[in-house]
């Protein structure tokens, strides 16, 4: 459909059924689209981190389904039909899309309220491409200027956050949502150990899901356990720390837009894809001749050993967090 009357698009409608890690990949995009065209509204379809974004203030709409409601809804409805998210989208209306293969109804319902086709976009990039480049490239013809972080749209209270490095406290998630990600316990133990010789006091950050598998248990006998238990949650916790090890993982990029100084430790997934965004920190690539290996054939071949995510000298790590508390940088 033309545009009408020649006026900008006054709504934004994403569509992304994208875990944490994903969704926030997108977030520096949004942001300078709406640094751009501060007018519009945004209207998301996704999962739970989009009502983050709601919460936050970058959403105006969050309508929570998966892709599975998409597709079964869309195959039963002819384009006309109303649909519950029609009371929201107040044409003009550009549409982004993050589905593989989009339900042809989906894609008729949409050229029926949008003033052009939707730009429909894999949810996760081409291997080795940065995600984040490639979505501001592909949606916006853009690169991104900088590093944008992750803060309420509107801020009430401006008082000055209170300095934590008396504390000399560092988070750790040895965790992923895939298990292939994640740290190995021998690793994250001698890490701990090599923190505390620094007197610094780490804390492990563990999530719902790894409490319900039980991976949570071997940490909660190694140190100090921090269990938020939604994402508003996990925002909360992550504001009150200034450092934090993790993998390619949500919460990993979340501290890293938060402003924290993140080191992130990648193996079977691809760094050069999948950095987190934010203005701190390090990400760490093993180079193992056998990495990045997902999603096509991961842990087949270490069986589960994950040795491309156990090189890494821990000692080495804990003397460059110490460096960074020496150094007393404030982040945020």
């Amino acid at each position: 459909m033309k545009r009408r009357n020649n006026q900008p698009d006054r709504t934004l409608l994403i569509y992304h059924a994208g875990a944490l890690g994903d969704t926030l990949l997108l977030y520096p995009i949004l942001r300078a689209f709406l640094d751009a065209q501060p007018e519009v509204k945004v209207v998301a379809v996704g999962e739970a981190p989009w009502r983050l974004l709601f919460n936050l203030g970058w959403v105006e709409k969050f309508f929570s389904c998966h892709n599975g409601w998409v597709s079964e809804w869309f195959s039963k409805n002819p384009p006309t039909t109303q649909h519950p998210l029609d009371g929201w989208l107040n044409p003009p209306v550009k549409a982004w899309v993050f589905l593989k293969h989009p339900p042809e109804g989906l894609l008729r319902w949409l050229s029926h309220v949008c003033t052009d086709p939707p730009a429909c976009l894999p949810i996760r990039p081409p291997r080795h491409i940065g995600a984040t480049t490639f979505y501001a490239r592909t949606l916006m013809g853009i690169n991104i200027p900088k590093p944008y972080l992750l803060a309420p749209r509107v801020v009430i209270d401006e008082k000055p956050k209170p300095a934590l490095w008396p504390k000399r406290r560092v988070l750790i998630h040895p965790g992923a949502g895939s298990q292939a990600k994640s740290l190995p316990l021998p690793w994250v133990s001698k890490l701990y150990e090599a923190l505390l010789g620094l007197h610094i006091q780490p804390f492990f950050l563990i999530g719902p899901a790894e409490r319900e598998s039980g991976a949570s248990k071997p940490l909660e006998h190694l140190g100090p356990i921090v269990a938020p238990d939604t994402l508003e949650a996990l925002y909360r916790t992550l504001c009150e720390y200034v450092a934090f090890v993790g993998t390619d993982s949500g919460p990993s990029h979340m501290a890293s837009l938060l402003g924290l100084y993140t080191l992130t430790f990648f193996g079977p997934s691809d760094a050069r894809a999948f950095a987190p965004s934010g203005p701190f920190g390090a990400v760490f690539s093993s180079g193992h001749e056998c990495a990045p290996c997902m999603p096509e054939n991961a842990l087949q071949a270490c069986m589960g050993e994950r040795p491309c995510l156990a090189v890494y000298d821990h000692d080495l790590v804990a003397k460059v967090i110490h460096a960074f508390f020496e150094r007393g940088w404030q982040c945020v």
